[in-house]
């Protein structure tokens, strides 16, 4: 295990990972910087699963590539915590 996953912070489901993509997507009317601070505060400070180093360094990664940098985390994250399924979710 990462040395900066909580040990009393297991790794989401796929449910339970589908389940805060849902609750996220239903509070971020207007997406922008709202939503990102929704994710942000959702996996790093409310589950601890990403530091805010990683959360910050993935961020950076997406704002260099082209597209949708919002959908470019949402993937990163879903990779980094659930493999392959996590992405689809």
């Amino acid at each position: 295990m990462p040395a900066h996953l909580d040990p009393r912070e297991p790794l989401p489901s796929l449910w339970e990972l589908l389940r805060i993509w849902i609750l996220i997507g239903l509070q971020s009317f207007g997406g922008g910087s709202s939503t990102l601070l929704l994710i942000q505060r959702e996996f790093t400070e409310k589950h601890r699963w990403l530091t805010i180093e990683e959360f910050a360094r993935d961020w950076n990664l997406c704002i260099m590539t082209p597209g949708i940098n919002l959908v470019a985390i949402t993937v990163l994250i879903g990779r980094k915590l659930a493999g392959p399924w996590g992405v689809l979710v």
